[in-house]
């Protein structure tokens, strides 16, 4: 039996997500290089689009029928998320992420 049981939420991609916001507002505080900034907004939608699949994935049902209106709804929102964060521009990320960092 495993230490830890398994988790049917996204805890770990949510608390990565967090960890790649800090590290990005910290090399805004550090006045960083415009190449380390883009790669670090670019970590920031990585860790915002894997938390979003991870989410898609355990609310996936083994079956078609046993979906309900909410879930549908919810899916589909997040998949306009997902639409969203990849179309993002870099000021776009720091403005989120200026905005909805928990300091």
């Amino acid at each position: 039996m495993p230490i830890y049981p398994p988790r049917n939420t996204a805890t770990r991609k949510a608390g990565i997500f967090e960890y790649k916001m800090f590290e990005f507002l910290r090399c805004l505080e550090d006045e960083c290089s415009a190449e380390k900034l883009f790669a670090k907004a670019e970590n920031v939608r990585i860790a915002k689009l894997n938390l979003l699949k991870a989410r898609l994935a355990t609310m996936k049902s083994y079956s078609a029928a046993d979906e309900s209106e909410k879930q549908l709804r919810l899916k589909e929102k997040i998949n306009d998320e997902v639409i969203k964060w990849k179309s993002m521009t870099h000021a776009e990320i720091e403005k989120y992420c200026l905005k909805n960092y928990n300091s």
